[in-house]
């Protein structure tokens, strides 16, 4: 009875089939149904280790029957929500009281390991993100004391090596020093990116980062991330090619973001690349959106991890087996700079593994309404 879940759905027959077949070898009995009146049902004749609710299925009224849910179950029953990457719908579950909201497809296996995993006080499961807490407000301010404490000591080092080198002519500092210098530099702006993305990803994901929006060129803000990477992919030895246009591609961006985002792409091309690899990054307007691409002949996104890539849920079996899997912050994160920007960010390798693309797409207007063409001048 404990090991009871109760799904919210209407999956069609061919996808119920393999679902409930493995939520059965994992030790679980599964109960699929589509609507308020039979969750109750079900939850008086037997307890239900955790509620599943389709809230990306409309006709299921996912959040009001959440909303009912927990009216009738009371705290200690978990409710977890479905969602398809859809923002909206993930502050309106939240709201709405479920525990945890998961994006689809759902990974079965490491849904049963997180309901099988250490728990907290209120005997809901332990999930990560929970150190920003489970509001908005705390994840704000719990962020901001994280941003705070860890970006001091970095930014010392970073201002420290800049001093050194702007006195490297005065000084005949040898290329070797100045090489490790600027090295050092680099990995500091990488550490520094990575503190950023902990504390900004949970909030760009609850849609309460605000955007600074200002109409730059993205080629240039590609270049000045590769001039700052150039010493790592220098020693990575990789064969780096830009297909830009000669006119600016002009994008309404949150300078900041974008910069990470894109050096998240670089570091995940260096993570999955070996020396004489090839990194093809191209740009081009396509009507009123701008894509990036990053086309690397390194290891292959297998087609079921495309989407899990984007999210946070580390897959470390694949990971170990060789897969390009997530199992860090910089996909994720480049998705939610994606997303926040009303843009999209997507995978795919090649049906022979032989190359992967990285697809950055964002919209060429404004808020307002006002556009950005690339003039016609070169």
């Amino acid at each position: 009875m404990s090991k009871h879940l109760i799904l919210v759905s209407k999956p069609s027959p061919e996808a119920l089939e393999p679902i409930g077949t493995r939520i059965q070898e994992l030790g679980y009995a599964l109960s699929v149904v589509a609507g308020e009146t039979e969750v109750l049902q079900l939850l008086n004749k037997c307890a239900s280790i955790a509620i599943l609710v389709d809230v990306a299925m409309p006709e299921i009224k996912g959040i009001h029957l959440i909303e009912v849910v927990r009216a009738k179950a009371g705290p200690s029953q978990l409710i977890i929500a479905l969602n398809q990457g859809e923002v909206a719908l993930r502050r309106q579950a939240l709201a709405a009281g479920a525990d945890l909201v998961i994006d689809e497809p759902v990974n079965w296996p490491d849904l049963v390991q997180l309901l099988k995993g250490p728990r907290t006080s209120a005997g809901k499961p332990l999930v990560g993100g929970a150190l920003l807490g489970q509001t908005e407000a705390d994840t704000i301010g719990t962020a901001s004391l994280l941003a705070h404490d860890l970006k001091s000591p970095i930014s010392v080092i970073i201002s420290s090596l800049e001093v050194l080198l702007s006195f490297e002519d005065e000084d005949g500092l040898s290329d070797q020093t100045r090489r490790l210098m600027r090295g050092a530099l680099g990995a500091a702006y990488r550490q520094l990116n990575l503190v950023s993305t902990l504390v900004d990803l949970p909030r760009l994901e609850l849609d309460v980062y605000e955007l600074q929006l200002t109409p730059m060129d993205l080629t240039q803000i590609v270049r000045d991330v590769l001039e700052r990477e150039a010493y790592i992919l220098e020693t990575k030895g990789l064969d780096v090619t830009l297909s830009f246009p000669d006119a600016p591609l002009m994008v309404p961006v949150d300078l900041d973001l974008m910069q990470r985002a894109v050096s998240s792409l670089v570091d995940n091309v260096l993570k999955f690349t070996v020396r004489g690899d090839k990194l093809l990054i191209s740009a081009t307007q396509e009507g009123d959106q701008i894509m990036l691409r990053f086309t690397d002949s390194g290891r292959p996104v297998q087609p079921s991890f495309e989407q899990d890539i984007m999210t946070r849920a580390p897959q470390w079996e694949q990971r170990q087996n060789g897969a390009r899997t997530s199992v860090a912050l910089g996909l994720p994160f480049t998705y939610a700079v994606a997303r926040a920007h009303h843009g999209d960010f997507t995978a795919a390798s090649t049906p022979n593994g032989q190359s992967t693309t990285f697809t950055l797409t964002l919209p060429t207007q404004l808020s307002g309404g006002e556009t950005h063409e690339p003039s016609s001048d070169g």
